[in-house]
This record gives C-alpha cells, sequence and structure tokens, in this order.
C-alpha cells in the first residue's frame, strides 16, 4: 500500500505533466507517454474479470479492451472475447512480446475501476 506522502508525491507528478507510463502504438513502436487524464468509472453493475498471463495479471470489466499481439501488429479486444492461449501485449527488455493468457476467471464486483489515458 502506498504511503500518503508517496500518493501525494504522485498526485503532484501528474498535475506537473512528468507523470509517465509506457505505452505501446499499434505499429509495435514502444514509447513512454506523459498521462493525461485519470478516469474513474463505477463498474460494481458490471462483470468483472482477472485476467492472468505468465507474466503478469490485471482485474478489469468485460467491456474493457486489452490489447492482442498479432504477427504484424497489435489488435484491439474485448477481456469477454479473449481465450486462454491469447497473447496480451508486454513489453519485455524494450520489445514487444505475446503473454499468453493462462486463466479467465470472474471476480466479485469491485465498485470503481480507474483508467490511465495518453495521447492517441
Amino acid at each position: 500500500m502506498l504511503s500518503a506522502k508517496a500518493k501525494k508525491d504522485i498526485y503532484a507528478s501528474f498535475l506537473n505533466g512528468n507523470l509517465t507510463v509506457q505505452s505501446v502504438s499499434i505499429n509495435k513502436k514502444i514509447e513512454w507517454q506523459p498521462i493525461v487524464d485519470v478516469l474513474q468509472h463505477e463498474v460494481s453493475h458490471k462483470d468483472q474479470y482477472e485476467v492472468k498471463t505468465q507474466k503478469a495479471s490485471c482485474v478489469t470489466t468485460g467491456d474493457h479492451s486489452l490489447y492482442l499481439n498479432e504477427p504484424k501488429k497489435i489488435k484491439e479486444a474485448f477481456v469477454r472475447e479473449m481465450s486462454i492461449g491469447d497473447n496480451i501485449v508486454l513489453v519485455k527488455e524494450n520489445r514487444v512480446i505475446g503473454d499468453p493468457i493462462i486463466s479467465i476467471e470472474k471476480k466479485t464486483p469491485e465498485q470503481y475501476m480507474y483508467d490511465l489515458s495518453v495521447k492517441k
């Protein structure tokens, strides 16, 4: 859990435009992008899933998009349409790789989820 000071420092970095995340373009270009918005969504009424890959996991709604690593480009797909074995985009050692989904489990709904937005 983050301390109050850490949360305050992160918020100040966001306000100053200095908070960045690693992003991947549709053509598999890796770059650091500043976070331009943080969106809170009320999601207690939506189906929620934990998606686990060999190297990572996330919890999201079924109507949220994740990105699949296709041979020539990246493809956006809804979580509810994904299957075990699909390759989620992951950056490892400054390369875009596919990380296979090993499980998708329905979860007890959380009240809120958050999205980070970057410039497109």
